[in-house]
């Protein structure tokens, strides 16, 4: 199996992917372009217009996090078939961050440090890993593989 993201074409079609989602708010567990959207729903439909389908999602209370150190989404990608754990930031990769106690956040990488991903009251944005707010939370890294 190879890193899907290798590819300029995959990795262009990511980036319109994820241009296509900025400005649309911030919902638990939806997924609805320009209404509302959660961060892994967010990660799971950017793959999916970029050519690359990771199925279900798993829902994640918004509370998890706060009261609890296990993590719900980062179970699911460990057990996914088409990741791999990745070593290096590289485009494509499903970035983890820590909320709270545990992973509870997700977003994907772009070129360079940056990602995309969805904050409550900011909507789905691009932000850089240099800036410390996220790139000190970086708790995994995956690689979609095909």
């Amino acid at each position: 199996m190879k890193p899907f993201f290798d590819s300029p074409e995959n990795l262009e079609a990511l980036t319109r992917a994820a241009d296509s989602w900025i400005g649309t708010p911030f919902a638990g567990n939806c997924s609805a372009k320009g209404r509302g959207v959660s961060c892994q729903c967010l990660a799971a439909e950017v793959y999916r217009e970029a050519g690359f389908d990771v199925g279900e999602v798993p829902e994640a209370p918004m509370v998890q996090a706060k009261y609890s150190d296990v993590s719900i989404v980062e179970p699911w990608v460990e057990a996914h078939p088409n990741f791999e754990r990745a070593r290096f930031f590289q485009p494509g990769n499903l970035l983890g961050f820590r909320l709270g106690k545990c992973l509870h956040h997700v977003g994907i990488q772009l070129d360079g440090q940056k990602f995309v991903h969805v904050v409550d009251g900011a909507g789905v944005i691009i932000s850089t890993l240099a800036d410390a707010t996220w790139g000190g939370r970086v708790l995994a890294m995956w690689r979609p593989i095909k």
